[in-house]
């Protein structure tokens, strides 16, 4: 259940994203997307409070699966996890930092920056079970 609740809110998060970049020509042809709609940076900075919200979540429970773990590799493993999800946090404020809303590469390179913390989180996902 945690598994496919943190990909559900992760996909959430990339499908607003994705429009951001996108504003110029959604305008263009009068698209109402959220991002035209609220605004590039306003949408920017929802999807990216929304997954660092999810990030912090999953830290925070793994970090209690691994204190509740039956042994002590579930527990290391939980424990790695919590860690992983921590660091993606930093990682993701860190290059958040960089993100000009108006600026739609640097948009797309962040974009793509979040891909590489969902496909890495999906590479760990065994180790959750």
């Amino acid at each position: 259940v945690l598994a496919a609740t943190f990909f559900a809110v992760f996909g959430l998060v990339i499908a607003l994203m994705k429009d951001v970049p996108d504003v110029l020509g959604d305008r263009a042809n009068h698209i109402r997307s959220l991002s035209v709609r609220i605004g590039p940076a306003k949408a920017l900075r929802i999807a990216s409070a929304v997954l660092k919200l999810l990030l912090i979540a999953t830290g925070f429970a793994f970090a209690v699966g691994a204190g509740t773990a039956e042994s002590l590799l579930r527990a290391t493993l939980r424990g790695a996890l919590a860690f992983a999800a921590l660091l993606f946090l930093k990682l993701l404020r860190h290059e958040e930092k960089k993100v000009d809303a108006e600026n739609p590469k640097q948009v797309f390179d962040f974009y793509m920056f979040v891909w590489k913390i969902f496909y890495v989180s999906y590479i760990l996902l065994p180790l959750a079970m």
